[in-house]
């Protein structure tokens, strides 16, 4: 019977230099590889070319680093120490995950770029100045990159852009500071649910929605504009009709210790009104325009009630804020009501029947001519 042969069985059937025949011929003619019909052969340099699948046994051998072998479901290489699972070390590999085609990396941290020590992130890419598509790692859409020298730090744009140093979408450097960004002549917007409440034009105006509403230095009121502080107008303010600015509330129930204001003619004669021009300094405009008002030292003697301090630089180079004055004009109006609330009560009494001042008038003799 023709069969395999192993070497033992070879050299105890042929040691005496017996010549192989009829069966023995064809077993010992099977029991060696033949290159052509076992796939099996050696390159010009040496190396071993198999053409169908290896399989690969588990071995105990621990002497020679390079030993491959196959134990515990893992495939498996001696690197001169111990056996290493290709999957969990060895230099790292990507392995299949299910069923595939995806694949997953085990082996440790990721570098793309010349590292001088091993990458300490899942996933480092190296970035210098952005001088090319090189310099730049893209998904998608989505380019990110290094900026220039001058200005390093994690630049975030459309692709499409990631050439260019200020047509950015997002910039950070790393003290912190942080910019949203648009390229030139286009709209940078803030949306909610993908509509624009808040946006920039690309001629360089701010708009907001007229259903926004916005609150200032306040939580949230649900009115167009709420400020909770101050609010500087430097130029004309002007309000749609006309009419003046409305108390935020004048209803007895929002009140209390309600007392008189009895302020009137005396204190509004001492008023000095007067004309003057702005010369720039505390952030004023320096337009060369006359004004009409008060001058707040003046009107403190008077009425220091309607004096208001502002801490603001004098001079533009000034190191420290100093308290400039200025004073709320709305009081004035009440000074007036009371001032011509006295008037009209003499012109009352000057025009009562029977008044004094009446009566020297009609005794007083006519001149004759």
């Amino acid at each position: 019977m023709i069969q395999q042969l192993s070497r033992l069985q070879l050299n105890q059937e042929f040691r005496n230099g017996e010549r192989p025949s009829g069966d023995d011929f064809g077993s010992a003619w099977l029991s060696f590889l033949h290159k052509t019909d076992d796939g099996v052969s050696v390159d010009s340099k040496g190396n071993l070319e198999v053409a169908k699948g290896l399989a690969l046994k588990d071995t105990d051998d621990n002497s020679q680093a390079g030993t491959i072998r196959f134990k515990g479901g893992q495939l498996q290489v001696h690197d001169g120490t111990s056996f290493k699972s290709v999957s969990t070390g060895a230099g790292g590999a990507f392995t299949p995950v299910g069923a595939g085609p995806s694949v997953a990396f085990a082996g440790g941290n990721v570098g793309i770029g010349t590292f001088a020590v091993a990458p300490t992130h899942r996933l480092e890419v190296l970035l210098t100045n952005n001088s090319g598509p090189d310099q730049r790692v893209k998904f998608g859409n989505l380019a990110i990159h290094a900026g220039p020298s001058i200005t390093p730090g994690a630049y975030i744009s459309h692709i499409a852009l990631g050439g260019s140093n200020t047509a950015y979408a997002l910039f950070q450097d790393n003290q912190g500071n942080t910019k949203l960004n648009a390229a030139q002549s286009t709209e940078l917007g803030l949306a909610q649910n993908g509509a624009t409440l808040f946006r920039i034009t690309g001629t360089g105006g701010i708009e907001m929605v007229p259903t926004t509403n916005v609150s200032i230095g306040t939580i949230f009121s649900p009115k167009d504009l709420s400020v909770s502080g101050n609010l500087t107008v430097v130029g004309q303010a002007f309000k749609t009709g006309g009419g003046s600015f409305l108390p935020i509330a004048c209803d007895r129930r929002v009140k209390k210790d309600i007392r008189p204001y009895k302020d009137g003619l005396q204190k509004l004669v001492a008023l000095e009104p007067v004309t003057f021009k702005f010369n720039g300094k505390a952030e004023t405009p320096d337009d060369g325009r006359d004004y009409m008002g008060f001058v707040a030292q003046d009107l403190q003697k008077v009425l220091p009630e309607l004096i208001v301090t502002r801490s603001m630089k004098l001079e533009k180079n000034d190191a420290k804020e100093t308290e400039i004055l200025t004073y709320d004009q709305g009081p004035i109006v009440f000074l007036l009501i009371n001032a011509i609330k006295e008037l009209n009560a003499r012109i009352e009494k000057l025009e009562k029947p029977g008044s004094d001042e009446k009566r020297k008038t009609k005794n007083t003799p006519r001149a004759h001519g």
